[in-house]
């Protein structure tokens, strides 16, 4: 089932509760996807939409600066603009980037991965969707050196540590290698409109909670 990106956006509030908003789509009970990547990261992080309908954590890369997190759910009832609002336990933060994507139905999470460094695989099959977020230091970059090029590369301007995400609709089945080309933190994840009947992590030098 094919996604729609929505767009990106950062915000340097300067708290530990962050909130922006983003059009989720004209159809009613889309299922969301969110991917933040986050300056001075901080752990159990919580997110909800709209009136407060809880946005499920499918993915949480946790290291001792950054902190890439992937949030998912079907939004019941809610279209249009809405409010995403991010918490995080802890002190302040400094910047947050947001990539959005949507579905026109409900989807199953399939696999994750992350990795501190510049490559991973993570297991796909055909009809996939794989979306990442991360950051680099030094600079611009991008995930066009991996298995196949994006079908979208999402340039976050305005944060910091050069935050970037990315999104490919999966044709075949396969070890898919996720090639940044810059070394950083980036994580994955891969969804499906059918359940997964096995799970896989793919985990390089990072702590993935669920």
């Amino acid at each position: 089932m094919s996604y729609t990106f929505v767009g990106v956006t950062t915000d340097s509030s300067g708290t530990n509760v962050s909130t922006v908003s983003f059009n989720i789509g004209a159809g009613i009970s889309p299922f969301v996807v969110v991917g933040v990547e986050q300056q001075n990261g901080h752990a159990a992080p919580t997110m909800t939409i709209g009136s407060g309908t809880p946005i499920q954590l499918n993915l949480d890369f946790i290291d001792p600066s950054t902190n890439e997190v992937f949030f998912s759910n079907v939004a019941t009832g809610l279209s249009g603009s809405q409010n995403i609002t991010l918490t995080a336990a802890g002190s302040a933060f400094e910047t947050r980037s947001y990539s959005l994507w949507y579905f026109p139905s409900i989807m199953y999470l399939s696999h994750t991965g992350s990795v501190a460094g510049t490559s991973f695989t993570i297991p796909v099959n055909a009809g996939d969707s794989l979306f990442v977020i991360g950051h680099a230091v030094g600079g611009a970059f991008t995930y066009s050196g991996s298995t196949v090029a994006p079908t979208g590369q999402r340039a976050i301007t305005g944060g910091s540590n050069n935050p970037e995400s990315a999104d490919w609709v999966i044709t075949s089945s396969a070890l898919f290698n996720v090639v940044a080309s810059l070394t950083g933190d980036h994580a994955a994840v891969t969804y499906s409109s059918t359940p997964s009947t096995s799970m896989t992590f793919a985990n390089a030098s990072s702590i993935i909670r669920m």
